[in-house]
């Protein structure tokens, strides 16, 4: 049996103003649904970015956010990673919303608890798209990660997801967002068909693309698909 989960503080529960939620594959298996509430008025820039990539975001011809990317990082007992809107399966550092990285917003929630959803990084203010969900309570990350949300329902499928780790900490098996969103009203948007996703995690776009776009292009410019 996974362990019983810590409460989350209450006032951490008070400031959560926006719902998301993943729709899960493992192999080629539905595995369940991750939906989580964001500590908007705490961190509103980190959640709009997270926003915005849940809902996928149009950069020329390509759409760039979350879905059909995978869970790339897997170390057990501590957190599973992914984000990697780019590649899509973890060779590259990411892109935000706001550029290829924007500044850390503040370290005012601390890392309490197991289902933490915050943002990794590479050091000081280099966030991009590259997210983690703990899987128990991570105080080491408190002052170098920014935590800005919590798993208000789907922790099974987290912690179905962190057993899947190998010894050098990458998984098992194919982990995918094969679909995610924003959650409006209560919504229960339907999972999607059973193999209604892409076997491989195709890149959407490389670095040097990137790179290669006018700044009116890149994001910061850029316009919800």
């Amino acid at each position: 049996m996974f362990p019983v989960s810590t409460p989350r503080p209450r006032e951490y529960e008070k400031s959560v103003r926006d719902k998301c939620y993943f729709d899960i594959s493992i192999g080629n298996r539905y595995a369940g649904r991750i939906v989580f509430g964001l500590y908007s008025e705490i961190v509103p820039l980190t959640c709009e970015n997270f926003i915005q990539l849940c809902k996928g975001y149009r950069v020329k011809d390509r759409v760039i956010g979350y879905q059909n990317t995978i869970f790339h990082i897997i170390k057990p007992g501590s957190a599973i990673a992914g984000g990697d809107v780019l590649d899509g399966a973890g060779k590259t550092r990411g892109l935000s919303i706001y550029g290829e990285q924007f500044p850390d917003e503040n370290f005012e929630v601390e890392f309490t608890r197991d289902g933490d959803l915050a943002m990794c990084n590479w050091g000081k203010n280099t966030n991009s798209s590259f997210f983690m969900i703990t899987l128990s309570q991570q105080r080491a990350f408190n002052n170098h990660h920014v935590c800005f949300g919590t798993v208000l329902k789907g922790m099974r499928v987290v912690r179905e997801i962190g057993e899947l780790g190998t010894k050098v900490g990458r998984p098992a098996l194919p982990i995918r967002i094969v679909q995610c969103g924003v959650l409006e009203d209560d919504a229960d948007p339907p999972p999607p068909p059973s193999g209604d996703w892409a076997d491989e995690a195709a890149p959407v776009m490389t670095e040097d693309e990137f790179r290669s776009l006018s700044a009116h292009q890149k994001p910061g410019a850029v316009q919800p698909s």
